[in-house]
């Protein structure tokens, strides 16, 4: 892939996600004029640890913004129905993956638990949330999710 490509696919997902340059120079130590070089194909040679820090900033993969992969997210949340657990193709996934729910590349198989996962990831709140129950026994969880559906409930 070339450098404008890099560019472009930088472009497109800061804007996707309402990003600025600044935002993206912020959270990956590029500066803002440098990261629109990029964009505009200006600097063609992009270190790699560059692309990686933009790549987090912008919830992509490096692969995804070298044009290695299409898969532009570490999860799938808005993955097809071929990939729903229980059908022939996402078994024949979950074989070849050694029974793990992502492939080699980290990307979820399916779509429910990429869902959860971007929930998590985007969510710190959620992530002590579950770190903490996965301590608790199957009767523990099962209390606890009647109040929080009794919660929700209420709230609605």
């Amino acid at each position: 892939m070339t450098s404008s490509n890099i560019g472009k696919r930088i472009k497109e997902k800061r804007n996707e996600l309402g990003l600025t340059l600044e935002n993206v120079a912020s959270v990956s130590g590029v500066s803002r004029q440098t990261i629109q070089r990029y964009e505009s194909g200006v600097i063609k040679n992009i270190p790699s640890e560059r692309i990686e820090n933009i790549a987090k900033a912008l919830r992509t993969t490096p692969d995804y913004l070298m044009g290695w992969s299409d898969l532009d997210s570490f999860v799938r949340p808005k993955a097809p129905n071929s990939y729903l657990i229980g059908q022939p193709s996402t078994d024949r996934m979950l074989k070849e993956n050694g029974g793990r729910y992502y492939n080699h590349q980290g990307h979820y198989l399916d779509p429910e638990v990429a869902e959860i996962a971007q929930e998590l990831y985007d969510r710190p709140e959620l992530k002590a949330l579950f770190s903490t129950m996965k301590k608790l026994s199957k009767e523990d969880l099962e209390t606890i999710t009647k109040l929080i559906n009794k919660f929700a409930a209420n709230k609605e």
